[in-house]
């Protein structure tokens, strides 16, 4: 984790994103001096679940994993955050302490503010708001979703729904398919499907023999995304 300066020449991808739109150059650059610039090594922890919610994010660059620790002692992954959103937003929901443990899923670059700063945000610029609530709502419903398949899929479902979102959420389009945007290990798709390593690894292996994904060192691409969706509603 390292400080920056926030430098507007090296931020011209933050004044498209969405929560800007209807904002002027002027008013998204004093914005952005309001607040921090940070880097993150992939791995390190930008906050942990029940931490006072004292800042909120803005993820510039990279993926953002959120984690959930269980009462059992496990965790589950309900969704990766891409480039562009803001997240750690606790106070837009009332509450003072983050919901989840953020993790960089890849090297990534946030602008962070104090939370105390939200209000005034929020009022000066509704815009923000706006899509804030766009966000919150579709967080709210993938974690539904993944809570529901937890309890009604089977393991093979819960798999093959775990690397469509994946590819939804932060895939690329290239020639042998889509291509998942983070190295993902075998645990952390255990961890996303409410399964163990073994068995994660056993279908991961089993589904790259039928041709229906490849995986190299991590990198995994989804080459049969029909099936695997076929795969994933129990056809």
């Amino acid at each position: 984790m390292n400080n920056m300066i926030i430098q507007r020449s090296d931020l011209r991808r933050v004044y498209g994103f969405p929560h800007f739109q209807g904002m002027t150059p002027v008013e998204i650059g004093d914005l952005l001096d309001q607040g921090k610039m940070m880097t993150w090594a992939e791995g390190d922890q930008l906050f942990h679940y029940g931490a006072a919610a004292d800042r909120f994010f803005l993820l510039v660059q990279g993926i953002v994993r959120a984690v959930r620790p269980q009462p059992n002692g496990t965790q589950i992954i309900p969704l990766h955050i891409p480039a562009g959103e803001l997240f750690g937003v606790s106070m837009a929901l009332g509450q003072d302490r983050y919901p989840v443990t953020a993790v960089a899923a890849a090297d990534c670059v946030t602008i962070d503010w104090p939370s105390a700063h939200w209000p005034e945000i929020r009022t000066r610029h509704p815009g923000i708001s706006v899509r804030l609530d766009h966000e919150i709502g579709n967080r709210i419903e993938a974690l539904q979703n993944h809570i529901e398949a937890l309890t009604t899929r089977s393991v093979e479902q819960r798999i093959a729904a775990a690397l469509l979102r994946l590819g939804e959420e932060i895939g690329r389009h290239d020639p042998a398919g889509r291509r998942i945007g983070i190295t993902l290990t075998r645990a952390t798709l255990a961890e996303m499907a409410g399964t163990t390593l073994y068995t994660a690894s056993r279908t991961m292996s089993q589904w790259e023999k039928m041709g229906l994904l490849s995986s190299t060192r991590g990198h995994v691409t989804l080459r049969d995304v029909p099936r695997l969706e076929d795969l994933r509603d129990g056809v």
